[in-house]
């Protein structure tokens, strides 16, 4: 599941961020939400993506999986979001909700 988000990130932080490929790692029932998101902040991905975080602990179950990602604040401050997971109906894991 790590590298799910990892993909994902890899994608957005490219010069030219690969949104179409980005959204691979998004599960099926959440893609049009985050292709607006993802398209809407398009110049400014690569920076967005430097600041999401890296993951900090999680867990993972049977049908579901959920990790605490952390990012450091400008003021040295933490804070973190929640990342879940869930398989597709091929049974592939990809990000349901951050």
């Amino acid at each position: 599941l790590c590298d799910v988000y990892g993909y994902m990130k890899q994608r957005l932080g490219q010069p030219t961020p690969d949104i179409p490929g980005a959204l691979n790692a998004i599960h099926p029932n959440s893609r049009d939400d985050y292709q607006s998101m993802f398209i809407g902040g398009s110049s400014n991905l690569p920076a967005y993506v430097a600041n999401l975080g890296s993951i900090a602990a999680g867990a993972v179950g049977d049908n579901f999986g959920s990790y605490l990602v952390v990012r450091q604040n400008p003021d040295q401050s933490l804070s973190g979001y929640h990342m879940e997971f869930a398989q597709d109906s091929a049974g592939v894991w990809r990000i349901s909700d951050m």
